[in-house]
């Protein structure tokens, strides 16, 4: 007779073969083959026996390889699973069909109730209500908009770690662990960790690497046989049970000890700002609604589990994994290093601002993602349903195992995949790894986790040299192998070969040293300023007198006058002569509007003066006001600050946003300003700095905005990448445009017509229709993003700045490149076309230098000046004086500095090198001043064109010239004229524009008087489009308003 023991085993044996046959007759009975499938496979039982218990990434590799497959497929006890091994299979299946994919395999050991119960974890739950309500919960914490908000506490605490690991380099790891933990922590729970062995963080990092022993299939038999589920603990081979149960314990205690804590802390009033703080009043809120409190609380303590089971272990394993690679590729440290000396100068640690300054550090993180992925198999898929892919079935409920560390090793994709090179990642055509996941379940915490490795990354290459140890005994550097650690985490574990054997640990064992060698010495102190450290003078009254500092300002004249005094010979006695320039000079010193023939006066080279915000930190964004009288910058602060346009001095301060300003527009009639930021974020202004209105236009930063003519709509695009179309009264959304691939860099409205031209990551810029959303032309010359582009005030070209080093001039009208303009040292990060001469373009680079332009000259692809070291870093915006006589430039050193014309007869700026050349013919004759000439005079004209297909949308493009100075000999510029009136009765007529009325008045039709003389002008729509106007004479010419087209 059967004893109890053997009863349930022959009970097993033929519920579990019932069950497998089953399950292969439906797989049989259909029409589809499976993915092909390596051998070793047996009947009922599949390839249950040839699973690869460790290094299944690597076998998963060998098979699809053998079978000349990026899909396969196994059978084990009757469950498919199909092994995907190439990112645009991974990306039809998860991605575009996410619907069916989105689910995750629900293993028996963690899912089920009686065993491990973590089927709640917001990674591994199934695709439902519950999913979505925490991933909502975790996606409002980790969003690229808020997560500037996370970089402070980032800073701190790896400077932290930085200052103990000065006393204990060999405590590397563990320190890792506190850091990364003390950030997760504090943004979950606003939890204070105390040190390296906090219960807390002991009692996680256990749980964690509980779940992780039984998340893979292969440790516990019951996830392939449900029946061993009910066999008692007592029954021999049932030790699992009781681990199993400890196991249970443990995640009760660190997914409700931390949750409770909170709770508490919340309640008494004193509890830091955290992910629980945010959400917990809103649900306590919703109860009193008829809301289930206890349910919105579970999901709330389940999804903040979550983000520090996810975050932490793979933050740690992939700091080691640079650490590993450092020592494999010192000739990468070495670069980073000087990358980050030449950006701090070796006086402070590194900080998120200068992310941006550190492209090779930027791309160091990423290549340590790809050469090591902590998932080495990524976090599988379930299928939903039956899906058939490329011929073959999968069938409903297989699972999905995306091999994540053969698609960073796709030779196709990333050239000698095996070697760590950073350099791949600054070509912007190879993607990122794979390695956050794919479709609906991919990683919410990827833009956090590459901050929180950037910052680490850098602070540790500013401070130490990381060395291999050398054997006391040889002499020779042991530089440690690169292992992995079996676990669904896969880490670069460090082992060293000694003469001893193989160390017994790979976790937490010092395989090389590390010397804190970088900035430590003393930095010699600043000189002093024998004016500032005087004591102060007491006056008789007893008051400290204060010492009078006269305001700087630009004197016209000074120039004149040096100039004067050292041409000419002082006399003798006491005839002291006035000091007054020549005639034929003061031409030159009027503004760059008085003389439009004469562009030598307009290149501004000599430095004036330095302004520096209070905060000290990168300016993004100048704009001169429309009247020319005060500057406006706009600063990663988030604040604006105004300064005097004349003594450039400062006048106020206000902190209009929360997050870095990205971009800065006041249109054109001058009332009101508009202004965006990192997280998408886009307000209204009045000039007297008065909010009027704010709202969430992008779902990630906005890069740049954009009046139309008309003022009654505005553009803008952000990293989302789209180009939105707004009205601007209603604050409402126009337009989507969403043809970009990438970010879009940068947006701007055509100065007449109702034509967008737009900027990307992709590398490409597009024109656009702003009524339908069409794309009229693509543009592919560019090799790298589209940092700027920018209109000449014309309107016939266009010019775009990349970070291929490059300007390159499109003329509209032919559709075709003109200019490449190179020079740059670096990437080109900013234009700006001259407000007077059209020919005039002016850039500014990443290496700190501004390049002048002339177009129209000889050799316009060579720089006309330039000044190479106008900024110590990035020049991210460039802005002349709506006279042209002043240049503004604002940069990445935190400076914003002013540039006016060169003198008459005075040397150049020790700033840089002008180039000016010498007085021709063409420029008057007058060779006493070099580079100044008269005012030539030629014919006057107009300027004809045939229209450009797809952008005249009314009539063909014949336009007037615009209105000059002098008389009717004069030569006019050729182009468009502005809404001014030209002033002499006899000159070329303009294309006119009425000037919008007071307020939001732009739909109604109003009359328009274009330029008197022979031209007469044209009115434009409200999205610039232009109608024929009435042909002028005498002092007056027709010109009709335009039409809102909708």
């Amino acid at each position: 007779m059967l004893s109890y023991a053997e009863f349930g085993l022959v009970a097993v044996a033929v519920g579990s073969s019932a069950y497998l046959f089953r399950r292969d007759k439906l797989v049989r009975g259909s029409k589809l083959p499976l993915p092909p499938s390596p051998a070793g496979s047996y009947p009922l039982i599949g390839h249950a026996l040839a699973l690869p218990t460790n290094d299944e990434h690597i076998t998963y590799a060998k098979w699809c390889k053998e079978l000349k497959s990026n899909i396969i497929s196994l059978t084990a006890l009757g469950q498919t699973i199909i092994i995907v091994n190439s990112a645009e299979i991974a990306i039809d299946l998860m991605d575009r069909r996410s619907t069916i994919y989105s689910d995750r395999p629900q293993l028996r050991v963690i899912s089920d109730p009686d065993l491990l119960d973590w089927s709640y974890n917001t990674g591994s739950t199934s695709y439902g209500p519950r999913w979505k309500k925490q991933r909502r919960m975790t996606h409002d914490v980790l969003k690229s908009s808020v997560n500037h908000h996370h970089f402070a506490l980032m800073e701190k605490e790896t400077h932290a770690m930085i200052k103990r690991l000065l006393e204990t380099p060999e405590n590397f790891e563990k320190e890792f662990r506190r850091t990364v933990a003390t950030e997760i922590l504090s943004t979950v729970y606003g939890y204070p960790v105390t040190g390296s062995n906090d219960p807390l963080v002991l009692g996680i990092e256990a749980g964690i690497a509980n779940f992780s022993r039984a998340a893979l299939p292969g440790n516990f038999l019951v996830n392939l046989i449900p029946w061993l589920k009910y066999v008692p603990e007592w029954f021999p081979g049932a030790g699992w049970k009781r681990t199993i149960r400890e196991w249970r314990q443990l995640k009760e205690e660190v997914t409700n000890g931390p949750f409770d804590w909170a709770k508490s802390q919340i309640a008494a009033g004193s509890a830091p700002p955290s992910m629980i703080k945010a959400h917990l009043p809103e649900i306590m809120s919703n109860s009193r609604s008829g809301l289930n409190q206890s349910e919105e609380e579970d999901y709330l303590k389940w999804a903040a589990a979550t983000m520090f089971g996810a975050g932490a272990d793979t933050t740690v394993a992939t700091s080691m994994s640079f650490m590993l690679a450092m020592l494999h590729y010192p000739d990468v440290q070495i670069r980073a290093q000087a990358e980050i000396d030449s950006v701090t100068h070796g006086e402070r640690l590194p900080c998120m601002n200068d992310r941006d300054s550190m492209p090779y550090l930027q791309c160091i993180v990423q290549e340590v993602l790809r050469w090591q992925p902590v998932l080495a198999t990524g976090f599988p898929h379930a299928s939903s349903k039956v899906d058939e892919y490329q011929g073959y079935l999968i069938p409903k409920g297989s699972i999905i195992i995306p091999n994540a560390w053969a698609m960073c090793r796709d030779e196709s994709v990333y050239e000698d995949p095996e070697t760590f090179n950073p350099d791949r990642f600054l070509d912007p055509s190879v993607p990122s790894a794979p390695i956050f996941g794919f479709g609906r379940r991919s990683c919410p915490g990827n833009h956090y986790a590459e901050a929180s490795l950037f910052i680490i990354v850098a602070s540790i290459l500013a401070v130490f040299d990381i060395k291999p140890t050398v054997d006391p005994v040889t002499g020779l550097e042991m530089i440690p192998e690169v292992k992995v650690l079996t676990s669904v985490l896969v880490s670069a574990s460090m082992s060293q070969t000694t003469t001893g054997g193989r160390l017994p640990t790979t976790r937490s064992t010092a395989p090389y040293s590390w010397k804190a060698s970088r900035h430590l010495t003393p930095l010699p102190r600043p000189p002093v300023d024998p004016e500032i450290d005087a004591p102060p003078k007491i006056g008789p009254d007893g008051r400290i007198i204060k010492k009078v500092r006269p305001r700087r300002t630009i004197d016209l004249w000074a120039g004149v006058g040096r100039w004067e005094m050292i041409k000419k010979v002082k006399p003798v006695g006491s005839r002291v002569p006035v000091l007054k320039p020549a005639a034929s000079y003061i031409i030159d010193m009027l503004p760059p509007k008085a003389y439009p023939d004469n562009m030598a006066t307009s290149i501004t080279t000599k430095f004036v003066h330095t302004s520096t915000n209070k905060v000290r930190c990168p300016v993004n964004c100048v704009v001169w006001t429309p009247e020319g009288r005060r500057i406006l910058t706009g600063s990663t602060s988030g604040e604006f600050t105004l300064w005097n346009g004349l003594t450039f001095n400062f006048e106020t301060i206000l902190q209009a946003h929360d997050s870095a300003i990205r971009a800065l527009a006041f249109s054109h009639s001058g009332g009101y300003l508009i202004s965006a930021d990192q997280s998408g974020i886009i307000k209204y202004y009045q000039p007297n700095m008065n909010n009027l209105a704010a709202w969430q236009a992008h779902r990630e930063a906005v890069r740049g905005v954009s009046f139309a003519p008309s003022d009654s709509r505005f553009a803008s695009c952000g990293d989302d990448a789209s180009v939105r179309v707004w009205a601007f009264e209603e604050m409402r959304e126009e337009r989507c445009i969403t043809g970009h691939g990438w970010d879009v860099k940068c947006v701007e409205w055509h100065p007449t017509r109702g034509l967008l031209v737009s900027g990307s990551k992709d590398n490409l810029v597009k024109f656009w229709d702003p009524r339908s959303g069409q794309n009229l032309s693509t543009l592919h010359q560019h090799k790298n993003t589209i940092q700027a582009i920018k209109w000449n005030p014309n309107g016939n070209l266009v010019a775009t700045a990349s970070r291929d080093q490059t300007v390159r001039v499109f003329d509209i009208r032919a559709m075709k490149e003109l200019h490449i303009l190179k020079g740059h040292k670096k990437e080109v990060c900013s234009l700006t076309w001259h407000p007077i001469h059209h020919d005039l373009l002016v850039s500014g680079g990443a290496e700190g230098s501004v390049y002048f332009w002339t177009l129209s000259s000889s050799t316009p692809n060579a720089p006309r000046a330039t000044v190479d070291q106008a900024h110590e870093s990035n020049v991210w915006a460039l802005a002349y004086h709506p006279l042209g006589h002043i240049l503004c430039t604002g940069s990445n050193d935190h400076t914003t500095r002013f540039w006016c014309r060169d003198r008459p007869g005075e040397g150049l700026s020790g700033m840089g090198t002008s180039g000016l050349e010498e007085s021709t013919e063409e420029d008057g004759g007058y060779d006493t001043l070099p580079g100044f000439g008269m005012v030539g005079s030629g014919a006057a004209g107009t300027n004809q064109d045939s229209g450009h297909g797809g952008m005249d949308w009314d009539v063909g493009g014949v336009r007037a010239g615009a209105g000059g100075w002098g008389s009717q000999g004069d030569e006019f510029i050729p182009g468009f004229g502005k809404s001014t009136l030209p002033q002499n009765n006899d000159s070329g007529g303009g294309s006119g524009r009425a000037p919008p009325p007071p307020g939001f008045g732009m739909d109604d039709v109003y009359e328009n008087r274009g330029g008197g003389g022979r031209g007469g002008g044209y009115g434009d729509r409200d999205y610039g489009g232009y109608q024929r106007g009435g042909r002028g004479d005498g002092r007056r010419g027709g010109g009709r308003g335009g039409r809102r087209w909708d």
